[in-house]
């Protein structure tokens, strides 16, 4: 997982697994900001080890995808140019 080269987290199978577990179950509650990403995944701000963890979610497999960078934008650029 990309938490210790973006985050500087490092992460065993076990804390991956709870962190998984942890997303889902505060997902289920709508404790969780969310945005929509492509296909049926989502952009998740996790709080975790004192820190906001961004990462992109997937509600089937129930794993996290990949960690994005604390600074990543998250919103779609609008287009420029005549309409």
């Amino acid at each position: 997982m990309r938490l210790r080269t973006r985050y500087g987290i490092f992460a065993t199978h076990r804390d991956y697994t709870y962190l998984c577990q942890r997303i889902h179950q505060d997902l289920h509650e709508d404790r969780l900001l969310t945005y929509p990403a492509q296909g049926n995944r989502l952009f998740v701000h996790v709080p975790w080890r004192g820190q906001i963890l961004r990462v992109i979610w997937c509600p089937i497999t129930r794993l996290i995808i990949t960690a994005h960078h604390p600074e990543a934008r998250w919103h779609k650029r609008r287009r420029k140019g005549p309409r």
